[in-house]
């Protein structure tokens, strides 16, 4: 008898919920390809906050930051004053109910060009009355 391949994830989550969801992403390890793969843990850990999305061929695209770096740029903005901080961009795609990196140069190079865009979306100066 063949063996079936395992059935698709259905999705049970809203979108609103898997945005909650994978608000935040804790990172605990990282993987070096050059000069060879290897996988290293990170002691310090690494937090990615997600600051908006874009669609890219039907499927939507969520964009990180490093949390620190993000946070930073939000105290500084709430300030009022002019911000000078590189976080590296990451992308997530909904996968089922997980979170799946995306692999493409396209797409990181969109998600860079968007990242301010996004994040001023994210983090609106308030208004004056």
């Amino acid at each position: 008898m063949a063996e079936r391949a395992p059935a698709a994830r259905p999705q049970t989550l809203t979108r609103d919920e898997w945005v909650a969801r994978y608000s935040v992403i804790e990172v605990s390890g990282i993987t070096v390809t050059k000069p060879l793969p290897e996988k290293y843990v990170l002691d310090s850990g690494l937090t990615l906050l997600r600051v908006g999305s874009f669609w890219r061929e039907d499927v939507e695209q969520h964009v990180y930051g490093i949390g620190q770096a993000v946070s930073a740029m939000a105290e500084l903005r709430s300030r009022g004053k002019e911000m000078t901080l590189v976080t590296p961009v990451f992308v997530f795609r909904r996968s089922g109910d997980g979170a799946e990196p995306v692999m493409s140069d396209a797409v990181l190079r969109k998600a860079a060009a968007n990242f301010v865009r996004l994040f001023e979306d994210l983090h609106r100066r308030p208004t004056r009355g």
